[in-house]
């Protein structure tokens, strides 16, 4: 249960939690946008800025870590990669293979950009009621011809709602390959198929209660939006934001 606690909102009385929703998105979109051009300097600034906003959210670093392990794996292979295919310097050499070091430094920056990505979403999520959440993305849209913002509300809900699920989905599989003793296979393929097949199953059938239960209901996705209200703290992290952004597009 420990990643339904630490992907899902968690009520609290932090920075975070007293912003208006639409706020955090911008934010968030942003941060992230910007993110992928962004230097050392920046990213350095940016990773204290989130870590100082993750113990304001009593959000405890080595537990993050941990919940976060699957995506220090994807990160580790993005590195690999980078380290591998980037022209260079050669640092290391094994059969034909060279490691550059412009290689490790474009692949550092790389995993840097995309840890803080997720860490700034992650507390977007925990500090933010997913309804919240919705609304925002459909008062953000609504503006926009051709495009109904209620279904796209809809899904981001939805996706917000499964990432928890995936997590804890994914851990149960694990624990129940290892009771099977699966992890004494040599055979990689073979491990990861006895993983991935049914968990992915699992998510499929989980996707297809959702949807039977939502037609059973008669769900339509018209609902009443949340009202907003702009207070004194929220343009003040508006100004904060464009200040931000500012930074990033200069260094």
């Amino acid at each position: 249960m420990a990643g339904l606690n630490t992907f899902s909102f968690r009520p609290g009385h932090s920075s975070l939690h007293r912003l208006d929703a639409r706020v955090k998105l911008l934010g968030l979109m942003l941060i992230s946008i910007l993110t992928l051009r962004a230097g050392s300097v920046s990213l350095a600034f940016l990773t204290i800025l989130l870590i100082v906003l993750a113990a304001d959210c009593a959000l405890s670093l080595p537990r993050l870590a941990g919940e976060l392990k699957y995506f220090f794996l994807l990160l580790l292979l993005v590195f690999v990669a980078r380290a591998l295919s980037t022209p260079g310097d050669a640092v290391l050499q094994l059969k034909g293979v060279s490691v550059t070091s412009q290689g490790l430094l474009a692949g550092g920056l790389v995993c840097w950009r995309l840890l803080i990505i997720i860490t700034g979403s992650l507390l977007l999520v925990i500090s933010t009621r997913t309804a919240r959440i919705t609304g925002a993305v459909q008062w953000y849209f609504k503006p926009v011809p051709f495009l109904d913002e209620t279904r796209i509300a809809l899904m981001m809900g939805l996706v917000v709602r499964f990432i928890p699920g995936l997590l804890l989905r994914a851990a149960e599989t694990a624990d129940a390959q290892r009771a099977r003793c699966v992890e004494n296979r040599k055979n990689p393929v073979y491990r990861v198929r006895v993983l991935v097949i049914p968990f992915l199953r699992n998510i499929f059938l989980e996707a297809d209660e959702l949807v039977q239960a939502m037609e059973a209901r008669g769900y339509t996705g018209r609902r009443t939006a949340p009202e907003f209200l702009m207070r004194k703290t929220d343009w003040l992290a508006l100004v904060f934001i464009g200040i931000i952004s500012f930074l990033l597009i200069v260094y």
